[in-house]
């Protein structure tokens, strides 16, 4: 383990001992994460589209600066899907994807998720969250080719419905939540580790 400094000529960082600071692996780095309030077009569709405020939008994604090939990345994906059929079950797909110049992506995580239609149950919930993990990956496996690299490491989301498509609907609830009561919101993060 190569020995942490506060700046290339200060102090090696210290761990609460006094002895050297050393994580371990999956110690987390950096984190850059965002969110979006789900509005406009909520409706998912049968081919998977950019999952953003309204689906289909382009532009939602994260972005780590200088990456490095053999430190590891981690992204994840949550949103509410909504099944307002009362017969009709649903099947969502999430994907994330990678991008070191964000115009070529690679999908690296995929998931399926059963929602049920509204009413199977008095328990049922009307909507239900949804998530996608995309586990530690060093930055090579995820296309980084220099060290640290000069550009940047981009994460997007996409969905999907296979069964229920234009029926199945990222929910977009009435009441507040969140850090700013923003409603229905859809997270993106992605972060950095040992």
């Amino acid at each position: 383990m190569t020995a942490l400094r506060q700046s290339p000529s200060g102090p090696v960082i210290a761990n609460s001992n006094g002895g050297t600071f050393n994580p371990g692996p999956g110690a987390m780095l950096r984190l850059v994460e965002a969110q979006t309030t789900a509005g406009g077009s909520n409706v998912i569709p049968t081919a998977p589209a950019q999952l953003a405020g309204a689906i289909g939008d382009p532009g939602f994604l994260v972005a780590l600066n200088a990456p490095q090939v053999g430190l590891e990345y981690r992204a994840t994906v949550k949103c509410d899907v909504l099944n307002p059929s009362t017969n009709v079950l649903g099947e969502v797909q999430l994907y994330l994807e990678t991008s070191t110049d964000n115009v070529t992506w690679t999908e690296r995580a995929s998931n399926t998720h059963i929602v049920n239609p509204t009413g199977i149950a008095a328990s049922d919930p009307l909507a239900r969250e949804i998530s996608l993990e995309l586990t530690l990956k060093t930055g090579s496996a995820l296309g980084v080719t220099s060290s640290p690299a000069s550009g940047s490491l981009f994460v997007r989301a996409k969905i999907g419905a296979s069964s229920g498509g234009a029926v199945l609907q990222v929910s977009s609830s009435t009441t507040p939540g969140g850090d700013t009561k923003s409603v229905g919101t859809v997270y993106l993060g992605l972060s950095e580790h040992f």
